[in-house]
């Protein structure tokens, strides 16, 4: 038995980019024979707001393809795919050959309010829903997610903490904000309202490192987000784990995880929060987040 991993395209500065050493380190401790189907190996960065660049993860998934096609595949093999819906080409190609056992991670699909599919989220939900009929189970981050899926082989996992040193800065910066610019991930009525009556700018920048960036987190009393959608929220839980406060929708996965004091409702709650905790930019406790590794393999170990 082997099992074959598909990782997502490794964009840089994104969570996609330490995935695939952690999932393969997760992996080769586990079974005794993994193999790791990867694309070009050139990293770029994600252009226009976007969360992966469309083309390169596209070449990425075909090379995946072509390197899967000459594998020997048996019916006791495990496939274990990265994310399921974008670009969406290798379970396409599980339909023509496949093991019985069939894992993937679900991030988001069309159902997301202005997911990158929104456009043509009708006909995308339908191949979505036909492709998760493939798979043995289908891992999601939260029970927001589940219950917005609504498949019956959904398992709530968490996801991977991040696996860089964190820090614990003095704070010089108000606010920041590091959400793609993108008409979901940033509501900029909100953030110009915030602007105006702070007489503040948020902190907005370009890191090329996760030290940078997590040293950029650690050094802001808040951490601004004003979206309209989420899953998860990693730059919330990198907040948490830099001592900075997120304030947050009081929407979305947030409910789940996020303490309510950090939550905003509205644009006067929010202003009252941004208030106090410029103040008083001082965590006390940090969520206490799943073990991801324990539970992936908790779930894979149960229907082997």
């Amino acid at each position: 038995m082997k099992i074959i991993y598909f990782p997502q395209y490794p964009v840089k500065m994104r969570y996609q980019e330490w995935w695939l050493g952690e999932f393969r380190n997760f992996f080769v401790q586990r079974f005794p024979h993994v193999v790791v189907l990867t694309g070009s190996t050139e990293k770029k960065e994600c252009q226009n707001g976007t969360f992966s660049p469309r083309d390169e993860a596209i070449r990425w998934e075909l090379q995946q393809i072509d390197n899967y096609l000459k594998l020997s595949v048996e019916e006791n093999d495990i496939v274990f795919i990265q994310d399921i819906s974008f670009p969406g080409l290798v379970p396409q190609t599980l339909f023509h050959k496949r093991p019985k056992k069939i894992f993937g991670f679900c991030h988001a699909t069309s159902k997301n309010r202005y997911d990158v599919f929104h456009p043509v989220r009708r006909q995308k939900w339908l191949v979505e829903k036909g492709i998760s009929r493939l798979f043995t189970k289908v891992f999601v981050a939260t029970e927001y997610h589940k219950k917005k899926l609504g498949w019956k082989n959904v398992v709530v996992t968490g996801v991977p903490v991040p696996p860089f040193s964190t820090y614990k800065s003095r704070k010089t910066i108000p606010i920041i904000s590091v959400a793609r610019p993108s008409i979901q991930k940033t509501t900029q009525r909100i953030e110009k309202i915030i602007e105006k009556l702070f007489n503040i700018q948020i902190y907005r920048a370009h890191f090329s490192s996760w030290s940078d960036y997590y040293q950029a987190l650690s050094k802001s009393k808040i951490l601004l987000v004003t979206c309209k959608e989420d899953t998860w929220g990693y730059a919330v839980q990198e907040a948490f784990l830099n001592r900075t406060i997120p304030l947050v929708p009081n929407a979305f996965a947030y409910q789940e995880w996020v303490p309510r004091q950090y939550r905003w409702d509205d644009v006067e709650e929010l202003v009252e929060k941004i208030r106090y905790f410029l103040k008083y930019p001082y965590i006390k406790k940090i969520p206490k987040f799943q073990d991801f590794w324990r539970k992936i393999e908790k779930e894979i170990e149960e229907v082997l």
